[in-house]
């Protein structure tokens, strides 16, 4: 129900107002599904009609039928603040407001380093919490691997120019038993795996694309 202070708004609006309103709700109204990509097209609906004139800005409210100054209001404030990282990120973000709401709290730079090492669509708010809380400075200082949801699964690429020596399978070797030193999980690609267990050709191939993915 709509808190009866919603149902009035005092200013008269010139309808070039009027309209502009009308199509700013709509707009908005038009993101009611949840996914990351209508939760930045809400946030930046909500940027642009807090641009209007005090009157206009509490018909927009009245007609998308939140108060002004609610708490989804300014989450939304504070997301479309982030709008230019968050949407180069999309991709890894999950579809809850709350959720991109506690990303959005951090500074740009640290939004970046969390969507290339923690963020997926499936991680959820309790989650991304202590991650935020450490970047935050809200956190005991800690590893950021410990605070790395669990399941959370990144690829890792590792490409070669020319060819293949010894020297370099004995490196990938290397950092492949390393990995799975500290439990991670390494799946090696079936061309690769047995390149590993012999002795690089002179014909060896020139370059190698996927190595191997850690989750």
């Amino acid at each position: 129900m709509i808190p009866a202070a919603q149902n009035i708004v005092v200013a008269t609006l010139d309808r070039s107002t009027e309209l502009r309103v009308e199509n700013l709700a709509r707009e908005f109204k038009g993101f009611a599904k949840k996914t990351a990509e209508n939760v930045l097209g809400m946030a930046e609906t909500v940027v642009t009609a807090r641009t209007l004139e005090d009157a206009a800005y509490s018909a927009f409210c009245s007609q998308i039928e939140l108060t002004e100054g609610s708490s989804m209001i300014r989450k939304l404030e504070v997301i479309g603040k982030k709008l230019d990282v968050l949407r180069k990120h999309v991709a890894v973000l999950p579809p809850s407001w709350t959720t991109i709401y506690s990303l959005a709290r951090m500074d740009a730079e640290d939004i970046e380093e969390v969507a290339e090492t923690v963020l997926s669509p499936a991680v959820t708010k309790p989650q991304l919490e202590p991650v935020v809380a450490f970047f935050t400075g809200k956190a005991p200082s800690a590893p950021k691997a410990a605070l790395v949801p669990a399941g959370t699964f990144r690829s890792i690429t590792i490409r070669f120019s020319g060819r293949i020596t010894a020297e370099q399978i004995a490196a990938m070797n290397e950092i492949i038993l390393k990995a799975r030193s500290v439990q991670a999980e390494v799946a090696l690609s079936m061309d690769l795996d047995q390149m590993l267990g012999e002795q690089p050709a002179n014909d060896a191939v020139s370059a190698v694309e996927e190595v191997f993915d850690v989750g």
